[in-house]
């Protein structure tokens, strides 16, 4: 991340897991009558799940909190100039 905070709507990770979680809600929703208790709502839960955790992270008051955040979670973050890895 870079010093300047970021805005997690910028991220394009974000972007692209909330088409994903809106295609997973689309097609969960057409399976079978039995399913729809628990596969779905783990489904659906496991979609959104990144991107909750890219909003978090990202709000954290300091970049080295937000980096702290994503590595608990396991993230691997790519600055512009460098990668960073979680051990």
């Amino acid at each position: 991340m870079d010093q300047e905070k970021e805005n997690y709507t910028d991220v394009d990770v974000w972007k692209q897991d909330r088409i994903l979680s809106k295609e997973v809600y689309l097609v969960s929703s057409n399976f079978p009558i039995d399913k729809k208790i628990g596969l779905i709502s783990q489904i659906r839960k496991a979609a959104v799940s990144i991107p909750s955790d890219i909003a978090e992270g990202c709000g954290r008051n300091r970049p080295k909190d937000s980096i702290h955040f994503f590595c608990r979670k396991g993230f691997r973050l790519w600055g512009r100039n460098s990668t960073i890895s979680c051990v």
